[in-house]
């Protein structure tokens, strides 16, 4: 039986949880490319779709694959209408990247992601934008700012952003400067980004006003833990709560909750591994330009979902009139067919 060629094209984010979940698995035949974090807080979201399709065409041209597996949300619409010439092209049913770390099942019903992120933003923070659409229900979760390994790392976020107006930033960046120095595998890179480069200063209180405007929706900072986390990864989530929280109070007259929890890399593993976590996952393309867009398993449990949600959903086919070229539904997932364009929102939002 021909082995299945996989690649996997990742927000930096996962950088941290997607390495480990490749070597625990021992699996060899997986190719994984990570882009920065912060395509996604671009104001035109076609350089995201842009740079994810660059990455797309230059694996097919490397490496004849059988699938390609996006670790991205819908993310502001960053990933709409990416298409691949050969592989199957997989993508999570998920707006953003929170409920790949926390392990959620679906994204629920929540509004779209932009519309999470309807609190502002601008000082390009990376956290808000992905923040804002949790899954479960009463839980304020889309006035939540989430914070990962992965998004302390590679991401900005407001409180470096202030840290930057203010000409405040040296102790982290040493702090993170001598963390990397000591750990080769981790990847700091979040200062790299342009918005940190420019040299205009801002006075306390400017910046202080331009961190609130970011910050003034939010009611919580939550600190997702994947045991992967360092003591700087809690020292700088708790002081940057801690700058969120005095702020808040002294602007709205009410400060903000931490809270750190536990995640679940299951819905991550599931998404890399399906033939491993739901069932006998994909197939390994036998013949040439097939098109059909068909993922062997059993009816109970197709790719995605866990073995108790697969049936939900699976095997399902949806497109308008495509024939072969339809767009198969497996539980938490979707695998568009070479050639077809990836069409996420509408089935985030349930439409046809």
């Amino acid at each position: 039986m021909k082995e299945i060629k996989k690649a996997v094209v990742a927000c930096k984010v996962f950088y941290q949880e997607i390495l480990e979940i490749v070597e625990e698995h021992d699996y060899q035949n997986i190719t994984v490319e990570f882009l920065p974090q912060g395509l996604h807080n671009k104001p035109d979201s076609t350089q995201m779709k842009d740079r994810i399709q660059e990455k797309i065409d230059e694996l097919e041209e490397r490496e004849d694959f059988d699938y390609i597996i996006l670790a991205y949300g819908y993310c502001s619409g960053g990933v709409e209408g990416l298409k691949t010439s050969r592989a199957k092209l997989v993508v999570p049913k998920v707006h953003d990247c929170i409920p790949l770390l926390l392990g959620e099942e679906e994204a629920g019903e929540e509004v779209e992601a932009e519309a999470g992120a309807g609190s502002g933003d601008g000082a390009g923070d990376g956290v808000e934008a992905g923040a804002g659409t949790g899954a479960n229900e009463g839980n304020n979760s889309d006035k939540t700012y989430f914070l990962s390994r992965g998004w302390i790392d590679c991401g900005g976020d407001v409180y470096k952003q202030h840290l930057h107006l203010t000409d405040s930033m040296q102790d982290w960046l040493d702090r993170f400067a001598a963390f990397q120095q000591e750990n080769e595998r981790a990847e700091i890179d979040w200062q790299e980004d342009d918005s940190y480069h420019f040299k205009r200063k801002y006075s306390e209180e400017d910046a202080e006003f331009i961190s609130f405007e970011c910050l003034k929706g939010y009611e919580a900072v939550v600190l997702i833990d994947n045991d992967n986390l360092a003591s700087i990864h809690r020292e700088y989530a708790q002081e940057k709560y801690k700058f969120v929280d005095r702020l808040l109070e002294k602007y709205r007259g009410r400060g903000i909750e931490y809270e750190e929890v536990k995640g679940d890399l299951g819905f991550l593993a599931e998404l890399l591994f399906p033939e491993i976590y739901s069932g006998e996952g994909f197939e390994a393309e036998t013949g040439e330009g097939s098109g059909e867009g068909e993922v062997e398993g059993s009816e109970a449990e197709k790719v995605g979902g866990t073995r108790e949600a697969a049936v939900e959903g699976a095997g399902e086919k949806t497109g308008e009139g495509s024939g072969e070229a339809a767009v198969e539904e497996t539980g938490k997932l979707l695998i568009f067919p070479p050639g077809e364009e990836l069409k996420l929102r509408k089935h985030l939002l349930g439409s046809s």
